[in-house]
């Protein structure tokens, strides 16, 4: 099946160099293009488009303005930036609207890369109005003392960035929205980040405030939109499993960034079940628990987790392991031990008593890829912690 691609440019040169150099693609991507911003709408009007790449400096309407459009009209569309723009502030307030942002000039295969890890777990997801509802968001709840932590944070006088990494590692939604922001290529870091707390260092404090303050980049309300069921042990248990996936990558000899991406995974395994209650929950059913609210057993949230970050752009390892967490051996990566193996045995070990759908280790998975000892090793660590 053909990927659908709007590209929309005011500069014909951007436009046809863009015709002649994806040509090889023509057989896998349906191609359009628009030189302004209405141009677009109206091309998307006669046939919308899975993917759409937009230059953010336009004139009349910008592509900030264009992307908004589409997020309004279309939200099951992807939405990419181009620029060339080196203002930071100017990609911090386009975030609401933009999936990813790629720097201009955009290299080929990085474009290619991109739109084949949006499109690979969108595929995985059979609900048309799920999908448009997860290309809407542009955030995830945080719990709101986490938040009332980083405001604090961040207006003291003696704000730290040490300080502000410390509190948004412990939240979900702060850290994939951050890891978001800074894993865009145009940033154009040699590496992706997968920490929490190097995003905070790489933004600074000032661009920090301003997300934060300014543009209100995390949703601090921390309960589903209509049920407010609480969610606090939710975020307990991610703690809890970052912990367990962290230590295990650490004793299993991974490098920093591994064990930061270990992490990562475990803190925001169960992300898709929090999207999914707090834009779903039915209470009309009055339930006992978030999983009851939406039949979770019915639902792959971590198609759902997985979609939304790889549409945001993070790292494939991490993606990954969100992915694949509850069931490794479906990975299809060939079978060593990674960020998934640690994300695999920090779920189905740590709090297990509190996971929205309960994760049993997969002992074929762990023999195959020789990690059943460091399993027996967290288990042990985890009882000590108890």
């Amino acid at each position: 099946m053909s990927i659908d691609v709007l590209f929309v440019d005011d500069d014909q040169k951007i436009l046809d160099g863009l015709r002649r150099t994806l040509r090889p693609l023509r057989y896998e991507w349906n191609i359009r293009f628009a030189s302004s911003g209405d141009a677009g709408l109206r091309l998307l009007e006669e046939a919308p488009a899975d993917i759409v790449v937009a230059d953010m400096r336009m004139p009349g309407m910008n592509g900030t303005e264009f992307l908004d459009a589409v997020a309004r009209r279309w939200p099951a569309t992807a939405r990419l930036a181009l620029s060339g723009d080196t203002d930071r502030d100017a990609v911090s307030c386009s975030t609401a609207v933009t999936h990813q942002f790629l720097s201009k000039p955009c290299d080929i295969e990085m474009l290619r890369n991109s739109v084949a890890r949006t499109i690979r777990f969108r595929r995985r997801i059979d609900d048309p109005d799920l999908v448009a509802l997860i290309g809407s968001l542009d955030n995830i709840p945080c719990l709101p003392e986490i938040y009332v932590a980083l405001t604090d944070e961040i207006n003291s006088p003696h704000c730290s960035i040490a300080g502000v990494g410390r509190i948004v590692e412990q939240d979900m939604g702060m850290t994939a929205k951050l890891l978001q922001l800074v894993n865009s290529s145009y940033f154009g870091l040699p590496n992706k980040v997968t920490s929490a707390s190097t995003a905070a260092a790489f933004l600074g404090t000032e661009t920090l405030k301003a997300l934060v303050l300014g543009l209100h980049l995390f949703d601090n309300t921390g309960t589903t939109s209509d049920c407010h069921i609480d969610l606090s042990a939710t975020w307990a248990r991610s703690l809890a499993v970052a912990g367990a996936a962290s230590y295990a990558a650490r004793i299993a000899g991974m490098d920093e960034p591994g064990i930061s991406a270990a992490y990562s995974a475990g803190l925001l395994h169960e992300m898709g079940a929090v999207i999914l209650l707090a834009n779903l929950g039915d209470c009309a059913a009055q339930p006992t628990t978030p999983a009851e609210a939406l039949g979770l057993t019915t639902i792959q949230h971590t198609d759902v987790a997985a979609y939304l970050l790889s549409l945001w752009g993070l790292p494939e390892n991490l993606v990954d392991a969100v992915a694949f967490h509850a069931q490794p051996a479906k990975a299809g990566r060939s079978a060593r031990l990674n960020v998934l193996t640690c994300a695999h045995i920090g779920a189905a070990l740590a709090m297990s008593e509190a996971a929205l759908l309960p994760i049993e280790l997969d002992t074929n998975y762990l023999e195959q890829v020789g990690a059943c000892e460091l399993a027996g090793a967290v288990s042990e660590f985890l009882e000590t912690q108890a």
